[in-house]
């Protein structure tokens, strides 16, 4: 495959088909013949991705101001000085854009208001799933009509409280009888500083996390 090569940086994307939510696995290419590739066991905050062979694995390389994301099969695994994954090829690479706002799972304190709609005026404060510059996805107490839109008061450790302006996308039903409601919310009409403000948060949490996660890969 002409988009892979050795030493290429691997993300190993597992998606819940249930809930749309992903995990990312981060990994190496370690060597590539015609259409078998070796990459390093995909690992995740020191937990590697367990290796079921025939397993379909969806993969993402970096390119030129682009990526490419393919589909392929586990077909064994190598365990010498390092477990390798010989994978195979099961679809064409597609050139995707590299996208403008990365998710970061987070839990941060929201408060949000519900502005118009049949929940107009209904405050709350609850925790963030997950946080990007485009949006978040909230823990809700209970649902909220989607399409409404909501003033959202973000309360960033150490940073000053962020306010946005928010429509709800979607509210998910929780998973099992532990899990809760969570609804889906997209910041509209941002403030460019206030944007590249969270942009930046989350890189320094993206950064102390593979930190952690090398440290604990290494040991």
């Amino acid at each position: 495959m002409e988009h892979v090569f050795i030493t290429q940086k691997v993300e190993v994307i597992e998606e819940d088909l249930r809930t749309g939510k992903r995990e990312i696995y981060y990994s190496r290419v370690e060597d590539v013949k015609g259409e078998r590739i070796w990459i390093t066991s995909p690992y995740r905050r020191g937990f590697n991705l367990p290796p079921h062979v025939g397993r379909s694995l969806t993969l993402k390389v970096p390119g030129d101001n682009c990526a490419y994301v393919f589909q392929a099969e586990l077909r064994r695994v190598e365990n010498n000085v390092i477990a390798l994954w010989e994978i195979q090829p099961s679809s064409e690479a597609k050139r995707v854009q590299v996208r403008e706002y990365v998710r970061v799972n987070i839990a941060i304190k929201a408060r949000i208001e519900v502005t118009d709609g049949p929940d107009a005026g209904k405050k709350l404060t609850t925790l963030t799933r997950d946080l990007s510059a485009g949006g978040m996805r909230v823990v809700l107490p209970h649902a909220l009509f989607e399409g409404s839109s909501a003033g959202v008061l973000l309360l960033i450790p150490g940073h000053q409280a962020v306010a946005l302006k928010s429509k709800v996308l979607r509210v998910i039903a929780p998973e099992t009888e532990n899990d809760k409601m969570t609804g889906v919310l997209e910041f509209v009409d941002v403030d460019e500083r206030v944007r590249k403000h969270i942009i930046r948060y989350l890189f320094h949490k993206q950064a102390e996390r593979r930190k952690k996660d090398k440290e604990l890969f290494e040991e």
